[in-house]
């Protein structure tokens, strides 16, 4: 059996809920092909890679615009002509990837592949393979949805409500957001291995695999913390950023330990007491399962908008809005023991340990019925 996931490397979201799929149907399936497709990778496919370095400018240069096209595109007539729009342009070099890999089940983890399969499928182009959408956020957005789509995995109940409702997949399942696993390292132990003090308060400050979100500046604001800490901050691919982050370091009272992309930002959480970070999905769900409270700040406006509202209407995280200070935040929850705790319990109650094992045992199920 061939499973063929199909992500989109726009951030790093979309890619490592493909990574916690593949890992989780290779334990589960080890003499089974699986395999990831970036579909807007260069040599994959050019208009798909185009689109996405159109997406990233708009980010960089024009955040506000983005805000317009989201809300337009969210729901009604106009929703659903951008995601056919979309899902026309692309569709071509969505064949082509099937014809060539032949896969017995595809998996979407972005929404540019899902609507170019769901399209080739309406037209009857192609239609022996099943369709799987893991959804990467909070919220629905009208992008995702198509009729053509076997299976939708969602994060939340109500997600899942509103795609019923709306008729869409065949079958629909809640088991929140897949993540790699990890080992249940202790705070003491995950310290230890990154040589942090044990009794220090620990803030980890990220901005997703880009490098956004604000970090020179949630660093300057730190900086003025009542006592001295351990400020952990991962820059991403910002080779730029971790250059004038690492020249910070010599003048802050603060212990500072700097990284740039890692693999071992589970350790990092582990060792933390708070993270501030952009509210990506990915990483929310990842700070979930460390029971990790969030300051979250300068979401990308649409789905990240949406995201922190969740994680703070449920008391896992604070939303650090425009003209407020992360300072105040930062020292609220690491030296106000019952709002720490509260925080903490919530974000644990958000957690779903299994989910990536649960999605891969779904997929499993549903392709054994289809060959039945």
């Amino acid at each position: 059996m061939k499973f063929l996931i199909v992500t989109a490397s726009v951030g790093s979201g979309h890619i490592r809920a493909a990574e916690a799929l593949a890992s989780a149907l290779k334990s589960k399936f080890p003499l089974d092909d699986i395999k990831i497709i970036d579909f807007t990778d260069k040599n994959c496919a050019f208009f798909p890679w185009l689109l996405k370095n159109i997406y990233l400018r708009m980010l960089s240069f024009l955040p506000n615009l983005y805000d317009v096209f989201y809300k337009v595109s969210e729901g009604g007539v106009i929703g659903n002509l951008t995601g056919i729009t979309f899902s026309l342009l692309t569709s071509p070099f969505m064949h082509k990837i099937l014809k060539r890999e032949k896969p017995d089940m595809m998996i979407a983890t972005h929404p540019f592949p899902e609507g170019a399969t769901a399209l080739l499928r309406y037209f009857g182009l192609w239609k022996k393979t099943p369709l799987a959408a893991v959804l990467t956020d909070y919220s629905l957005h009208d992008i995702w949805l198509y009729k053509n789509v076997d299976l939708y995995f969602v994060a939340t109940e109500e997600m899942k409500n509103k795609l019923q409702e709306r008729g869409y997949g065949k079958e629909v399942y809640a088991l929140g957001i897949p993540i790699l696993p990890h080992e249940n390292i202790s705070k003491r132990d995950a310290r230890q291995k990154l040589n942090v003090n044990p009794l220090a308060k620990v803030i980890l400050i990220m901005g997703g695999g880009l490098g956004l979100g604000g970090i020179e500046k949630s660093l300057s604001e730190l900086e003025n913390l009542r006592e001295k800490v351990v400020i952990i901050v991962v820059t991403g691919q910002n080779a730029a950023l971790f250059s004038r982050v690492n020249e910070r370091v010599k003048n802050s009272k603060h212990e500072m330990k700097i990284f740039s992309y890692t693999k071992e930002i589970y350790t990092l959480m582990a060792a933390s007491d708070l993270l501030v970070t952009k509210p990506g999905a990915l990483t929310m769900t990842e700070a979930f399962s460390f029971s990790l409270p969030m300051l979250l700040h300068e979401p990308i406006p649409g789905p990240e908008t949406k995201n922190a509202i969740y994680a703070e209407e449920r008391g896992a995280a604070i939303w650090v809005h425009k003209n407020e200070s992360i300072l105040e935040k930062a020292d609220l929850i690491l030296f106000n023991e019952k709002i720490y705790k509260n925080m903490a319990h919530s974000a644990k109650s958000l957690g779903k340990a299994n989910s990536t094992e649960e999605i891969a045992a779904c997929l499993s199920e549903y392709f054994q019925k289809k060959k039945a």
